[in-house]
């Protein structure tokens, strides 16, 4: 097994969107993960303060020519001994763009209430 790194650990408090990783040469099967090891809502939101981190592919550019691919979202306070670990395999996004010449892959955190609060993840693909 090959581990990819998509996004390294990374704490934020406002949206983000990653660089982009070449994911032409990957064929066969593959399983992408992301691991959300802490969320702390803003101080005085609702415990129902969700965030959402989304996976974009595209063969040009992402400015023009992106899809949106597997995408997580969840809400309420949790540290790293109440991690979040999810994973999408090949069956369960086929149309991702792996393997395709010239396709990049990016992870974005897409949303987040404003605040003092913040977030830390971090995203790999294994083939």
């Amino acid at each position: 097994m090959t581990i990819t790194t998509v996004d390294q650990q990374t704490g934020l408090t406002a949206a983000f969107t990653g660089s982009g990783i070449s994911i032409s040469s990957f064929t066969g099967d593959w399983t992408l993960k992301l691991n959300v090891s802490s969320y702390v809502p803003p101080t005085g939101a609702t415990t129902a303060s969700p965030f959402r981190l989304e996976f974009d592919d595209t063969v040009t550019t992402f400015a023009s020519a992106s899809m949106a691919g597997p995408t997580f979202s969840t809400a309420g306070a949790f540290g790293p001994s109440y991690d979040k670990v999810k994973s999408w395999r090949k069956q369960d996004f086929p149309d991702l763009r792996m393997g395709v010449n010239n396709a990049q892959l990016r992870l974005a955190l897409t949303d987040i209430p404003s605040g003092n609060g913040g977030i830390t993840y971090r995203a790999w693909l294994e083939t």
